[in-house]
């Protein structure tokens, strides 16, 4: 039987959390170590989900007010006050299907309500698509509230909100 466990991410983490974002990047945004390092400085939340020894999935959110240079988490704080972004949520190819995204979500929305949020916003690619985070933020209650595109053209994204 396989075992997971939610904790919270260390430097330790680094390596499998720079493979999942690359090979996840077309859905999210390029990640170095020291990015990565300074996303976490700013972040909320920081969770990962290990499995097997290491990172098999990940989600890291950010709440309103941070220095956060994101186009999409800017886009957020113009028009909500009080949100927590979740500016990335990944599962590694090989750990998909075994409800490891459910699980971290089920910790973002217990730390939302512990901490006051009112919403949770996330974007999630409508050009090219990710149905799967689309259906998945779906079964979560999220729902469209703008669009926007974005890397010179190359992504349009769907602005999401849902409110606590």
């Amino acid at each position: 039987m396989n075992t997971e466990i939610i904790t919270g991410i260390t430097a330790a983490h680094y390596a499998d959390i720079l493979r999942i974002n690359q090979d996840n990047v077309e859905m999210l945004s390029p990640l170095d170590e020291k990015g990565l390092a300074e996303l976490l400085q700013k972040a909320a939340l920081a969770r990962a989900a290990v499995a097997d020894s290491r990172v098999a999935a990940f989600v890291i959110a950010l709440r309103e007010g941070t220095d956060y240079q994101s186009v999409n988490y800017r886009w957020f704080g113009s028009r909500l006050d009080r949100f927590l972004y979740i500016d990335r949520i990944a599962v590694a190819q090989e750990y998909r299907g075994r409800g490891l995204g459910s699980q971290l979500y089920s910790e973002v929305l217990a730390f939302a309500r512990s901490t006051g949020v009112e919403t949770l916003a996330a974007e999630i690619n409508v050009e090219p698509e990710n149905r799967p985070s689309l259906a998945f933020h779906r079964s979560f209650g999220f729902a469209e509230v703008g669009r926007q595109t974005i890397d010179g053209g190359k992504k349009t994204v769907s602005m999401q909100t849902r409110a606590l």
